[in-house]
């Protein structure tokens, strides 16, 4: 298969995580994550894609416990 298109993010990664906008109706979004929108994370994990199709990684400060899409994030570097 095809690898899905990270862009500019890596390992490593320092990123503001943000709330997950819906595709086609599903947000891949648990309440317990909104302790972390507006955060700044450090990206641990390239993690594929969601059922969407939307690329996402793990981040260190949930202890890698959430999935986050990538377009629903804001790159620091």
């Amino acid at each position: 298969g095809r690898l899905p298109a990270y862009g500019p993010i890596r390992i490593g990664s320092r990123v503001i995580l943000h709330r997950h906008r819906a595709v086609n109706g599903d947000a891949n979004w648990d309440e317990t994550m909104a302790q972390y929108v507006g955060r700044q994370a450090t990206v641990t994990s390239l993690a594929g894609v969601d059922n969407a199709g939307c690329p996402e990684v793990q981040v260190e400060i949930d202890n890698t416990g959430w999935y986050w899409r990538i377009r629903d994030m804001s790159i620091l570097n």
